[in-house]
């Protein structure tokens, strides 16, 4: 694992023998996952985190601006990387903000984000995030098919209301609940529900801004988990499609 100012928890060990017993010794290495969301708290410096980018303007968080300040101003971003670097330690993160202050934002922000991560070439792409708008519909529906088409796979995040939202419910992203695991390994992966993983979402441990631990729940937490085991995934048997990666999850699960 390489050196980091990340907090993985007593569970460290343990999680590296269970990791042993079911995927052999891979770490995330050579994966890139995109985590659009708020960015990355910039004070914890970590040689994993790559130079990312903001697209909402500074001046209207729900206008679409670009910069070079993806710098984590509310947390939810850099707790979400958190979890997916407790399960694949040696993966690489590009951080993508689409939200300033407030866990609000627009659509054409998502899909700049969702395109961006594209343009970069990532394995992977975390959106711990949904909205329930029709109007979203049609362009991030179309978005996340460009990303499949590149053999990019989207997770994402059901309402924490346990209703549909856009993207989750989309047959081109997995979309993640909360289930009733404690162990980051012990999922579960049911192809024919709109809700295909439920993992770990309820009382986790994440490292927030400046380095604070908290525990936190939602399904915000529970997706970073299967992303983080999919970059597991595609280290031992490689870039492959969503289909092949979805039966592997189904392979690997509890």
């Amino acid at each position: 694992m390489k050196e980091n100012n990340f907090f993985i928890g007593s569970f460290c060990s343990v999680w590296d023998n269970i990791t042993q017993q079911k995927f052999g010794s891979v770490t995330g290495k050579d994966v890139k996952v995109a985590v659009i969301d708020s960015g990355w708290d910039r004070t914890l410096k970590d040689i994993r985190i790559l130079e990312g980018k903001c697209f909402c303007d500074e001046n209207d968080e729900l206008k679409l601006g670009e910069s070079f300040n993806y710098n984590d101003v509310n947390g939810h971003g850099t707790a979400v990387t958190s979890v997916i670097l407790q399960i694949a330690p040696d993966i690489n993160i590009l951080p993508v903000k689409v939200f300033g202050k407030c866990l609000e934002t627009s659509i054409n922000i998502i899909e700049a984000g969702i395109y961006f991560a594209i343009e970069n070439e990532v394995n992977l792409i975390n959106l711990s995030l949904g909205t329930f708008l029709e109007e979203a519909l049609i362009p991030l529906y179309k978005a996340c098919e460009a990303a499949k088409s590149k053999n990019i796979t989207i997770v994402a995040s059901r309402s924490n209301l346990k209703e549909d939202s856009y993207p989750s419910i989309f047959e081109n992203v997995i979309s993640v609940g909360i289930g009733n695991s404690t162990y980051p390994f012990d999922y579960t992966y049911t192809p024919d529900e709109y809700v295909e993983c439920l993992a770990w979402g309820k009382d986790r441990f994440v490292n927030s801004l400046k380095g604070e631990h908290k525990m936190l729940s939602g399904t915000s937490f529970a997706t970073p988990n299967i992303t983080g085991i999919c970059a597991l995934l595609i280290e031992k048997y490689g870039k492959m499609e969503l289909d092949n990666l979805r039966a592997l999850l189904k392979e690997y699960q509890k």
